[in-house]
């Protein structure tokens, strides 16, 4: 008889943040409805760094996007976590993040493999010198991805 108990895996809502305040914004809906689904939070942001002609140099350029990225997303857990206990609702879900280098739409098909990602909700910053609604990057994300997706506009 086989004695190992399996926890169930919890479902994850994954947040894309670009590192702006349409981010910020999809990230309390994201939070909300991840307190009436029961489901974790997952913030994601992915970069891609510069190449350098001397490989074995570190690079502060792509140093400090890397080191913005993840004090960003450190301080949205904390800001998101200090909105769950001002809420004070019975289910409270972790939030975890994610900061990686890469072409966004390929590491998000690899993560949605490995977790238990349900949703990706998105900030809608439209600007107006876009060369189309929902730019490239994302194109590619609605092409990979066979999730649903909500965009959470800015206004």
């Amino acid at each position: 008889m086989d004695t190992d108990i399996k926890q169930p895996e919890v479902n994850t809502i994954m947040i894309l943040t670009e590192l702006d305040k349409s981010a910020k914004i999809a990230a309390e809906y994201a939070l909300t409805l991840a307190q009436e689904l029961k489901t974790n939070i997952l913030l994601y942001n992915s970069f891609i760094l510069q190449s350098s002609p001397f490989e074995h140099m570190p690079d502060d350029a792509n140093t400090k996007i890397i080191k913005s990225s993840y004090d960003y997303l450190e301080k949205e857990v904390k800001r998101l976590q200090g909105i769950l206990r001002s809420n004070k609702l019975p289910f409270c879900p972790d939030i975890f993040y994610l900061s990686e280098e890469g072409e966004m739409a390929f590491n998000i098909a690899n993560i949605i493999k490995n977790e238990h990602i349900i949703m990706i909700v998105k900030g809608g910053r439209f600007d107006h010198d876009e060369d189309d609604l929902l730019g490239r990057s994302f194109q590619a994300i609605l092409k990979k991805v066979r999730l649903p997706i909500l965009i959470v506009p800015e206004y």
